[in-house]
């Protein structure tokens, strides 16, 4: 649960930078809202929300990397594009790959004996 939680702080603080770096406040609030309930559904148990976070983090990674890769700006911003294409790649995995979530997510029942 570590994981989520960095995670989670990782992408507001990313939302925080894009607000200071003037992206559109109606975007970055609509991102941190549907992180936020997808984050919070998720830690009820759903597993579509496990779905569409790892989804969403994919996206981002291509998102970013094409940015970057496009980018005419200066060798920081195109890191930091880069930088978060990385970390949206290593978010998205974890969210369908770990076995953590998947038992959190699982619909069978607990065997007992």
């Amino acid at each position: 649960m570590k994981i989520l939680g960095l995670i989670f702080g990782i992408s507001f603080l990313v939302e925080i930078l894009a607000l200071i770096a003037g992206a559109p406040l109606g975007k970055s609030l609509g991102r941190m809202i549907l992180f936020s309930g997808l984050f919070a559904w998720l830690l009820s148990g759903s597993r579509f929300a496990r779905y569409m976070l790892g989804i969403l983090y994919l996206l981002s990674t291509l998102l970013a990397g094409w940015s970057a890769i496009r980018s005419d700006g200066t060798i920081a911003s195109i890191m930091l594009l880069g930088g978060f294409a990385i970390y949206s790649l290593v978010a998205g995995l974890y969210f369908l790959r770990s076995k953590v979530l998947r038992a959190l997510t699982s619909r069978a029942p607990a065997m007992t004996n």
